[in-house]
């Protein structure tokens, strides 16, 4: 079943779908795939099987670092930060990787406050997450969750020299688009 689901996935089978449940629920499947046919169906936006398939998990399976990931991102694309704020809570304390910081930068984003400290928090770890070390699709990843923002919100000056900085993050390759609009909006905000 295993090599059936890989080649239907690398083929991109139209009984895909069908494969993937099917090793889901098959008592030989192990949690990785198992976690890994949640993460398509959550990349598909399928959201009412990523739920269930969730909830089939037991609890010591829930409780492993990448299914709580997997659980924030769910929640995430649900709109529901605070949920996903404890699952995260939780991971932090297994362990410390730089795509996690992501899902926090990107659940405090989504959070409003008077004093705003929950988007100040959120630009601090995104301005953290535009390093070199953590390569140019997460740190691409992490500036567009300025777009989550109020235009309002957004600690400019902390951003100022992003471009220099993707620049050494990408070395010889182009700046994206949508990175090189957002690098602009926010210059022309800071200095109109």
């Amino acid at each position: 079943m295993r090599q059936v689901y890989k080649t239907a996935l690398k083929t991109r089978s139209p009984h895909l779908l069908a494969t993937a449940q099917a090793l889901f629920t098959h008592p030989a499947a192990v949690l990785e795939e198992r976690l890994d046919i949640i993460g398509l169906y959550l990349t598909l936006g399928d959201h009412v099987t990523v739920a269930s398939m969730l909830a089939q998990l037991t609890p010591e399976e829930r409780n492993t670092s990448d299914a709580m990931k997997l659980g924030s991102e769910f929640l995430l694309t649900r709109n529901r930060p605070i949920e996903a704020m404890k699952l995260l809570e939780e991971l932090s304390k297994k362990r410390d990787e730089p795509g996690d910081a992501f899902l926090v930068a990107n659940a405090l984003a989504r959070l409003s406050s008077e004093d705003d400290l929950a988007r100040k928090e959120s630009q601090r770890i995104i301005d953290e997450l535009i390093v070199p070390a953590n390569g140019a699709d997460l740190a691409i990843s992490a500036f567009k969750l300025l777009e989550l923002m109020p235009e309002g919100s957004c600690e400019l000056e902390r951003f100022k020299n992003v471009g220099k900085r993707f620049e050494a993050i990408l070395g010889e390759a182009e700046i994206p688009l949508p990175v090189r609009f957002l690098e602009v909006r926010l210059k022309i905000a800071a200095d109109p």
